[in-house]
């Protein structure tokens, strides 16, 4: 193979892990949301995800990155030759053009150009302020310049808008009265849609053509009204911008009767400052087109030269600027505001009632709603603040992640890789650390989404009782349209593991509801067994598209679901034949999954994906204190050290290994130190600088500087692998909390 295409290729696939070079690299560093309203804000203050009504779907940003398909012979994110060290250290993400996303700057009419925050004169980090709080914090700071921003993004609770609250501060004795002419500059490239992109990014382009609309300039409000009808109407989009541009006086009454023009409704976007801004401009994004910066106002902003155009048909974009003058303290703040809605006057209702509230007592009632959540969460008793930190933001991200209607919770809000589905298997674990952190109200309104989306077939009895590979957030059928063992067993223990949480009053209903989803799972189950016992028989195993196999990860899942579905049936009052079927296969699987130890590798053969992992846990196939359980632990633990202390190119689920490294060792005081020490590199290390946020990938980089650091890649915040540290951690210093947990299994 050329050595030239060697090095342009992304460090994932040299790692082999590969998602996010053929999805596109993942641009966000914190997230804030309400369960409905979602958005992800990137290290350097940029909105690169911004998804209502659902977490799944849909998302109204026109915001992409590079990618390596269909065999695209680029890195997908900047490495050493970067243009500053945030932007290598990190690996900022490529983007298609640079008009996409959202994002603020300043115009500085002595250099006659615009700086954006993103662009890399200015220093960026970000963080989540208060700590135990999802409202980001990001600041920048130019010291050509002497001006230091401070931007606050959150969602409030109880309003379906993002605050995006820019505060400038001018150093002492820089600029003079020439700093008085600076403009602050907002840029938004909003795409409105209805309409959900599967197999992203391969159905993008498909997307973008359903995506958008209509966008105008309604002066007489201050605000930008950017959507999407849902039904197409009568009258196209660039023959509502004809008339409008030819008559502009109309645009008032054509925003105030905007309802009427369009009764289906739709997806409506109200956004501007909390003040009259001084210059704005809607017009087109035509990146990858001839003449695409003609009438884009990004470019148009680079020079300070916005048109004042007022009305733009799809694709469309559109910037605001005002004067930035400094107060007393050498301060200048401006809000933006975004309030999204199913109607044009209820988008306009919300986007004006904030501006009323104001910044100080939206962020309060925000900082009471997260305060509250994070004083209820039980954490580990860990003995590292920075441990019950990162505990706990594991357990606000899920939070996040969580869609307010279905109870449905998501693997990542990351559009790129597309990871914004509800994957069964994810969600058994998401739901056993809510339980443990004392959620289980929402654990059980998980459990309900899963008997409602579990596949019910009369026609097709392979299928009946399993489970899609994913989900949307509203039960459809998510991106991997594919049946996996693992996700139908999973679910059955989740579901009957939650029993115990429901309050002793609502259990038997509880029981009743749940009891026929497990019940079908555990006839799935059987279907899998051969006519000569064992293994199950070859089946699709965590998301393998494309090969059946057969190994400890079906077979240990396997054996947790049937045990979970014998103990379920006889609290339920089953009869003797049907929960003796489930046992017995499940004993003849625990029974070959024994005899695949390897005495003289010391370690189970035929491990799968995570099959060495669940044999100690959560399946506890033998005792925790069995050689067997010990010797496996080991080759466990010696497989993670090496990507800890950066001696390999990168792994993805360390803390996984951890959580049964800890459980096994938990009598051996040597063995769980060494497992602790990985967790204080896990802790101290590996997260997301100032967020404290996981990648599925964390990659080991080497920019020749005699340093080695972790480079978070692929759906960040990824959900699972943060949970897993939640996890690992209480299994290291709580481990009674299992016992508890796995009764019904322990030996």
């Amino acid at each position: 193979m050329n050595r030239d295409f060697i090095k342009k290729l992304d460090p994932l696939l040299k790692a082999d892990l590969d998602s996010e070079w053929y999805m596109g690299a993942t641009n966000i560093n914190g997230v804030t949301g309400n369960g409905r309203l979602t958005a992800g804000i990137s290290y350097w203050g940029e909105l690169t995800v911004l998804r209502w009504p659902r977490l799944s779907h849909f998302d109204h940003l026109r915001y992409r990155t590079t990618h390596g398909f269909p065999l695209r012979n680029y890195g997908v994110r900047m490495d050493i030759d970067a243009p500053s060290e945030t932007y290598a250290r990190l690996g900022k993400p490529n983007v298609i053009s640079p008009d996409m996303g959202s994002f603020g700057g300043v115009y500085n009419p002595e250099e006659k150009r615009a700086s954006w925050f993103h662009e890399p004169e200015w220093d960026a980090a970000g963080r989540y302020e208060p700590e135990d709080s999802n409202i980001v914090m990001t600041t920048f700071h130019n010291p050509r310049i002497g001006i230091t921003v401070t931007l606050t993004d959150f969602v409030p609770p109880d309003r379906d808008v993002l605050v995006r609250r820019f505060l400038l501060k001018r150093e002492s004795g820089a600029g003079g009265k020439k700093s008085l002419l600076f403009s602050f500059i907002y840029y938004a490239n909003l795409a409105p849609s209805a309409s959900r992109a599967r197999f992203y990014p391969a159905d993008w382009k498909m997307h973008e053509m359903r995506s958008d609309f209509l966008c105008v300039y309604d002066e007489e409000k201050n605000a930008v009204i950017h959507f999407k009808p849902q039904r197409l109407p009568k009258r196209l989009a660039f023959n509502a911008q004809r008339e409008l541009e030819a008559q502009p006086e109309r645009i008032a009454d054509f925003v105030n009767n905007l309802d009427e023009e369009y009764p289906s409704g739709g997806i409506f976007i109200a956004w501007g400052f909390d003040r009259k801004p001084g210059a704005f401009s809607v017009g087109k994004t035509l990146y990858g087109r001839k003449n695409a910066q003609q009438g884009n106002p990004y470019f148009e902003a680079l020079d300070g030269s916005l048109s004042m155009r007022r009305v733009s048909s799809y694709p469309a974009c559109a910037a605001i600027s005002c004067p930035v003058s400094f107060d007393e303290r050498n301060e200048f703040s401006v809000m933006v505001i975004f309030s999204i809605a199913e109607r044009a006057q209820k988008a306009l209702k919300a986007y004006k009632e904030s501006i009323e509230e104001g910044f100080d007592r939206i962020h309060r009632r925000t900082i009471e709603h997260w305060s509250k959540r994070a004083s209820s969460i039980v954490l580990p008793d860990a003995d590292d603040e920075v441990f019950k930190t990162l505990a706990r933001r594991s357990i606000l991200a899920l939070d996040i992640g969580t869609d307010a209607t279905s109870g449905a919770i998501v693997a990542s809000i990351s559009r790129q890789p597309q990871y914004c589905f509800d994957w069964p298997r994810d969600g058994a674990f998401f739901d056993y650390a809510l339980d443990l952190a004392s959620s289980n109200e929402r654990v059980t309104r998980h459990a309900f989404f899963y008997a409602s989306a579990q596949i019910k077939s009369r026609y097709n009895r392979r299928k009946d009782g399993n489970f899609w590979g994913n989900y949307y957030t509203d039960g459809k059928k998510g991106s991997f349209l594919i049946i996996e063992i693992d996700e139908t067993a999973l679910c059955a223990w989740n579901l009957w593991r939650h029993a115990r949480h429901v309050p002793p009053e609502d259990r038997d209903l509880y029981l009743e509801k749940i009891y026929p989803t497990i019940k079908n799972a555990a006839e799935a189950l059987l279907r899998k067994r051969p006519k000569k016992g064992g293994f199950p028989a070859k089946a699709r195993e965590d998301d393998n598209l494309f090969a059946k196999t057969r190994t400890l990860h079906g077979a240990t899942s396997a054996y947790l679901g049937l045990i979970s579905a014998h103990q379920a049936g006889k609290q339920f009052g089953e009869n003797k034949s049907t929960c003796d079927s489930w046992i017995s296969w499940a004993y003849e699987i625990r029974d070959a999954i024994v005899s695949s130890f390897d005495e003289s590798s010391g370690k189970f053969n035929n491990e799968g994906w995570r099959g060495g992992t669940w044999v100690i846990w959560p399946s506890r196939i033998l005792p925790f204190e069995d050689e067997r359980i010990q010797a496996q632990a080991e080759y466990l633990l010696s497989s993670v050290e090496p990507f800890l202390l950066k001696e390999t190119q990168g792994a993805a689920y360390a803390s996984e290994k951890l959580v049964a490294c800890a459980l096994a060792f938990q009598n051996r005081v040597e063995m769980l130190d060494r497992v602790r020490r990985c967790l204080s590199i896990m802790a101290h290390e590996v997260p997301t600088p100032g967020t404290g946020h996981f990648g599925e990938v964390a990659l080991v980089r080497d920019f020749g500087r005699g340093e080695k650091f972790f480079q978070n890649r692929t759906s960040i915040p990824h959900l699972w692998e943060g949970t897993l540290f939640y996890l690992a951690l209480a299994a290291a210093y709580n481990p009674e909390w299992f016992d508890r947990e796995d009764e019904p299994f322990s030996w």
